[in-house]
């Protein structure tokens, strides 16, 4: 079994297709409650750009956590926990 799951060929297709793509001038359009979720140390989505994202969703809330880009897979109950109140929280 390999380490990662994604070929290496598509990783760097990938992070290249992400790095060159900019919607961030259409996120007004965005008109549904929305949660930004965000590891504090993570390399591919910095901080300033969570930012600039919640700026431009009107009502999104950011939650951080520690850890990277793959924060999720540490901190497992204060992420489903932080899914579930929000998604209460829009009824």
């Amino acid at each position: 079994m390999r380490k990662y799951p994604q070929p290496y060929y598509a990783f760097v297709r990938q992070l290249k297709a992400s790095r060159s793509y900019d919607c961030s001038g259409r996120l007004s359009e965005m008109n549904v409650p929305t949660l930004i979720l965000h590891g504090k140390t993570d390399k591919f989505a910095r901080y300033k750009l969570v930012e600039e994202m919640h700026a431009g969703i009107k009502g999104s809330k950011i939650i951080t956590f520690e850890g990277g880009h793959r924060f999720f897979m540490w901190g497992n109950i204060r992420f489903t926990d932080a899914i579930s109140e929000f998604l209460e929280s829009i009824g």
